[in-house]
């Protein structure tokens, strides 16, 4: 399938880059069978517990396959991965795609009542557990759970932790012994090798990813095969010298999040590359597997670099092997950014996504004109508009509206809410919720969520230009800005946070 859209954005992409976008028709099994055929002895993952090769990646996820086969999993099933960024995470995941079932990627980060509600609306026939699993997810899993559950290894965590994982599942089981609980090395063990793939169209479902999103309650996204194939491929496409060296691609984002699925493993995988993972959130270990590994690609959020960048022994580490990073979930600073840029000598652009989207949409020009404040360009195959609220009709460029997008790497809908599903999707648009501008040259400006706009009488206030003007008092270290609902009409209400050793009265800021 060949994706072409144009728009004056065309005219800002980096040399080399093209609006076009050719996705095959293929599955996800069959791009990772290409290129373990490609490069079988290439490193395709490197965790803690050791490296695989595309080779073994390939042996495992069959072995996997063959296992859930055993277990009577079907095409079409639903199976839950609730695991961190680790081996096990990549070859679980592309097993449940080999089957040709579907991956219901849950956070290890969710509420208990959150996951049993997403347990509930998706039924998995089977779950796949980090071992030990956070203190209450145990219980929402015994109440709402499939019957039978596999635990993956849980050498990597400390000893006390066993001991807590050992307690929690003597609980599970002995209210309910119709369980099964199976241990995945005893499993893989085995297993058979060279399972055959379950042929399944593009188009079909490959992972459900539960998010807030554009429509407040947590809903399942559906991502097609087709559609993370399209995002990994278009963000390999934004970068002209993607591919002329091995990639190795540091991953300290959660492979749980559509950012780190499609923006890392999906990535990697097509251009094969080496995915060095960490689920360790410290900037001493990042920064250590950095050094060591060279990466080439890292991509994370605002938060993250920042954390970096404060490490007082930064420049002790070699980071000039990092080429490029995109930068997501939330607006990226001119002065982190260009901090960044600084020590690492690589390119540091800020992007936009959303989940229902795949998730990319938009990034800055990695080597060209960035502008800052901007989200940046439409992606190769991607088209986005912006729409009035009161018209909903597209406005000219300068004009406020919200940000529709079209493209292959969109949801195909809700899972289990086609009403919901309609009202996102239009005619192929994606209503993403966000409020937006574009320029002349197609770069584009978030405003604020839908949601978030304070409705008065006689105008519209975003909050975003309130925080704006209080950020301008230097004695602040943060601020926001909200509706507080009265009578009639709404108040705008504005809450202050002090820089450290800084004070501040109401009357000075008013």
């Amino acid at each position: 399938m060949r994706a072409v859209e144009s728009g004056p954005w065309c005219e800002h992409y980096d040399a080399g880059v093209v609006p076009e976008l050719d996705v095959p028709d293929q599955s996800l099994s069959q791009r990772l069978l290409a290129t373990a055929e490609r490069w079988p002895r290439r490193a395709a993952v490197w965790s803690p517990r050791g490296w695989l090769s595309y080779q073994q990646l390939l042996s495992e996820t069959q072995k996997f396959a063959a296992v859930l086969a055993g277990l009577g999993v079907r095409s079409g099933d639903r199976v839950l991965l609730m695991l961190p960024n680790s081996a096990q995470f990549v070859v679980a995941y592309y097993g449940v795609l080999w089957r040709g079932a579907i991956a219901v990627v849950a956070r290890l980060d969710s509420e208990p009542d959150e996951l049993r509600r997403q347990l509930t609306d998706c039924a998995p026939s089977l779950a796949v557990l980090a071992r030990p699993l956070p203190p209450g997810l145990d219980e929402a899993v015994r109440q709402t759970g499939p019957d039978h559950l596999i635990l993956a290894s849980g050498r990597e965590y400390s000893r006390s932790l066993r001991r807590w994982w050992r307690r929690a599942m003597a609980t599970v089981l002995s209210r309910r012994r119709t369980r099964k609980v199976l241990r995945w090395g005893s499993l893989m063990r085995e297993a058979s090798d060279g399972f055959p793939f379950e042929p399944v169209p593009p188009e079909a479902p490959a992972a459900v990813l539960y998010t807030g999103g554009t429509t407040g309650p947590p809903r399942g996204v559906v991502l097609s095969h087709r559609s993370l194939m399209a995002n990994s491929r278009q963000l390999a496409a934004w970068d002209p010298k993607m591919g002329r060296r091995h990639e190795r691609v540091l991953v300290a984002l959660p492979l749980s999040h559509s950012y780190g699925l499609s923006a890392a493993l999906g990535l990697s995988v097509e251009v094969g590359g080496t995915l060095i993972l960490t689920q360790s959130q410290d900037p001493e270990v990042i920064l250590d597997l950095a050094s060591r590994f060279k990466p080439t690609l890292f991509p994370g959020i605002p938060a993250l670099y920042a954390a970096l960048l404060r490490r007082p022994n930064l420049r002790s580490y070699r980071l000039h092997s990092i080429r490029a990073c995109i930068s997501g979930a939330a607006p990226l600073p001119v002065e982190l950014q260009e901090g960044f840029e600084k020590v690492t000598k690589g390119r540091l652009v800020e992007g936009y996504g959303l989940t229902e989207a795949g998730p990319v949409t938009h990034a800055n020009p990695i080597y060209g004109r960035r502008r800052a404040g901007s989200i940046g360009l439409p992606l190769p195959g991607t088209c986005a508009k912006v729409v009035g609220l009161d018209t909903g009709q597209e406005v000219g460029p300068g004009r406020v509206g919200e940000l529709w997008v079209r493209g292959p790497q969109l949801m195909t809908g809700y899972w289990n809410d086609q009403s919901t599903s309609s009202e996102v999707l239009v005619d192929g648009w994606l209503r993403t919720g966000d409020l937006a501008q574009m320029d002349s040259d197609g770069y584009f400006f978030l405003i604020n969520r839908i949601s978030d706009v304070i409705e008065l009488p006689e105008r519209r206030i975003f909050p975003r230009d309130v925080e704006e003007i209080l950020f301008e008092h230097p004695a602040l270290m943060d601020a926001a800005a909200a509706g507080a609902p009265r009578d009639d009409p709404q108040e705008v209400v504005a809450f202050a946070v002090p820089a450290p050793g800084r004070s501040v009265t109401e009357q000075e800021l008013l």
